[in-house]
């Protein structure tokens, strides 16, 4: 009591701070017990919501007319967004397979004047990752008219790298069509079969599984991978092509994308100090030499006591480039993303 009575105004405020300091306790307490009781009740009603829509329907008319009219008003929506992304991808012409080497040929040929404008190095074999039709025939007319879809989507991709600005594409490879290499279409999978038995007496038959339907392919798997060495910018450039519609008519999508600088490794000290020595033109070896000789006129000016005015000599270099003048090694795998035409009822029992 005496120590407050001589320290009034540190005693009132160690009160105060100490009535704020229970306050802000109770106040934190009454806040986590109400978290405690909210997260509990979402918990509860996340695990009854959960229960709900696990459980089956009740066999009842209302049950089946709302159930019927989801899956109608889905199948709606997927039947047009088939039919909107059929409209947008280009048309496939027939062509034959004497057309399409030809074809093959011509393109190889326009891409590479193109790269050879643009300052771009293209594999001594190119050619599309088609190169066994260049000498070759495809096995039919229906191999050839895929083949030349295919090869057209291809040519939009090498193009887009050209108008970039990619300095050197490595290597080019693509997955082979099952038209090409004369495969049938895959089947639907048979049912496993079920070992019929006898019912016993008095027992209810068992219920007949249904049979679940196989859904046809939608898209026609066709994936090409690219190597190549370009700058920051080409490659953003290249990405963004791929990613409009506006400039890019066939549906593609990177697959797989891999980038690593082309030294992996640091510029050492000595080899930084060769290359400012090189770029300020100071050489090694004239390091020791004796300065050159001065001009005749400038020593008679010199002599008579005139001002000689001396051009001024840049500044020596002090800095170089270390990180950021490597080129990007890029490795790239695209979908070429093919919608098939729909398969009818009839066609699948044929």
């Amino acid at each position: 009591m005496d120590w407050i009575r001589e320290n009034k105004v540190l005693a009132t405020v160690m009160g105060i701070a100490l009535a704020g300091a229970i306050g802000l306790a109770a106040v934190l307490f009454m806040s986590y017990s109400a978290y405690g009781q909210s997260m509990e009740q979402f918990q509860t009603t996340d695990s009854s919501l959960a229960a709900i829509k696990g459980r089956k329907l009740a066999p009842t008319q209302e049950n089946l007319d709302k159930k019927t009219e989801l899956v109608t008003a889905y199948t709606d929506a997927v039947n047009n967004l088939g039919t909107a992304l059929l409209s947008l991808q280009p048309p496939v012409k027939p062509i034959s397979d004497t057309e399409f080497q030809v074809k093959l040929k011509e393109r190889v040929a326009n891409i590479r004047a193109a790269a050879a404008a643009a300052n771009m190095e293209l594999p001594a074999d190119f050619a599309f990752g088609f190169g066994e039709y260049v000498g070759g025939l495809p096995r039919n007319a229906e191999a050839a008219t895929a083949l030349s879809d295919y090869l057209d989507g291809v040519e939009s991709v090498i193009q887009t790298m050209v108008d970039a600005g990619v300095k050197k594409l490595s290597t080019i490879e693509r997955t082979a069509l099952a038209v090409e290499k004369g495969e049938p279409p895959p089947k639907p999978a048979a049912p496993a079969p079920t070992r019929k038995s006898r019912p016993r007496a008095g027992a209810k038959a068992a219920k007949p599984v249904p049979v679940v339907k196989e859904i046809a392919a939608v898209v026609e798997p066709r994936t090409i991978s690219l190597t190549f060495s370009t700058d920051q910018v080409p490659l953003q450039v290249v990405m963004n092509a791929l990613a409009s519609p506006s400039k890019t008519i066939h549906f593609t999508a990177v697959r797989l994308l891999r980038i690593e600088n082309e030294k992996q490794d640091g510029p050492s000290k000595s080899a930084i100090q060769i290359e400012m020595s090189r770029e300020s033109g100071v050489d090694e070896a004239s390091q020791g030499a004796p300065p050159p000789a001065t001009p005749t006129g400038a020593a008679d000016a010199a002599a008579s006591g005139a001002r000689v005015i001396e051009p001024v000599l840049p500044a020596k270099k002090d800095a170089i480039d270390v990180l950021g003048a490597e080129m990007l090694n890029v490795y790239m795998e695209i979908d070429l993303i093919r919608f098939l035409e729909p398969v009818e009822e009839a066609d699948e029992k044929k």
